[in-house]
């Protein structure tokens, strides 16, 4: 939940946040799983972004255990 300006009321988050600052899945701090479908989608937190994705971005993987998009280490050629 988040406050929302000018009412001073705690608005629900978008289903893909954990937490947020915002109605969106742009304006996140964390991602969770959305359970509301079925079946379960993943959404992850785009590296140095507030996006939630469900699929990470190029140079970038999933880990499930914290619902983040990882960098690849930039030694590697894909990961």
């Amino acid at each position: 939940m988040y406050g929302a300006q000018g009412n001073n009321t705690c608005v629900v988050c978008n289903a893909a946040c954990g937490l947020c600052f915002g109605p969106s899945t742009d304006q996140c701090y964390s991602c969770q799983p959305d359970t509301t479908n079925s079946p379960t989608v993943y959404y992850y937190l785009q590296a140095d972004t507030t996006y939630c994705v469900t699929v990470c971005p190029y140079g970038q993987f999933a880990t499930n255990s914290t619902n983040t998009c990882d960098k690849c280490n930039i030694n590697c050629a894909t990961c």
